[in-house]
């Protein structure tokens, strides 16, 4: 099940909010390869918050999770990053591929779900999770992550509700820090609620953000 919620801004469609569930891939796969194909509402911009965590780091392996059209994995292989990204969505993926084609650079791309994907073994240096996941992502990104290796997770900050649009992706302080237990993971740094806006949504939303470590 898919649930997208868009509101009008300046006169253009936006996409505010959305919930992705992976246990309908098929209808999953084929919301997203038609919105983006529209194009329409989508952020294009690398997200504030990983920009602000990676310029700190020193460029390896990084991962990104449900990267969509790649607006993260292509900022990340222009920053020297030998970038991987994986997604539900085929023509997300085609798009990511052509922005970093256009750019100079390159990404690898994999088609794939979360549950599906081979997260590997300490091979990552940085896993993005940008309004992609929260705990099996996280547990994922613990297993493949190298030891001294990043999680960047981002989110809507709030108390998600069953059923709601991006309850998928909305957490409080009290889960992300139950969610990096979990994953044996340590936390370096949570803001929830965070500064600013989201990458999405309206004007009241806040996000959540986690710089998390592998130990």
């Amino acid at each position: 099940m898919v649930t997208a919620t868009w509101v009008t801004e300046a006169g253009r469609p936006c996409l505010a909010v959305y919930q992705r569930m992976m246990s309908g891939d098929m209808a999953e796969a084929a919301f997203w390869n038609e919105a983006f194909v529209l194009g329409e509402g989508f952020n294009h911009e690398p997200n504030a918050w990983l920009v602000k965590a990676a310029k700190g780091m020193k460029p390896g392996r990084a991962l990104d999770v449900g990267m969509g059209q790649g607006r993260n994995a292509v900022w990340l292989a222009s920053q020297g990053w030998d970038v991987t990204g994986y997604d539900i969505a085929g023509e997300g993926l085609k798009i990511a591929r052509e922005a970093a084609a256009a750019r100079g650079t390159r990404v690898n791309t994999v088609f794939s779900s979360t549950s599906d994907f081979d997260f590997g073994r300490d091979q990552w240096d940085l896993v993005a999770i940008i309004y992609a996941g929260g705990a099996e992502e996280l547990r994922g990104a613990a297993q493949g992550l190298k030891r001294g290796g990043f999680v960047v997770l981002e989110g809507f900050y709030g108390v998600p509700e069953a059923g709601q649009p991006a309850s998928g992706v909305t957490f409080d302080r009290a889960m992300l820090e139950k969610f990096v237990k979990e994953a044996g993971l340590e936390v370096v740094q949570i803001e929830a609620p965070g500064e600013g806006r989201p990458d999405y949504g309206t004007g009241k939303m806040q996000p959540a953000r986690l710089l998390a470590r592998k130990p």
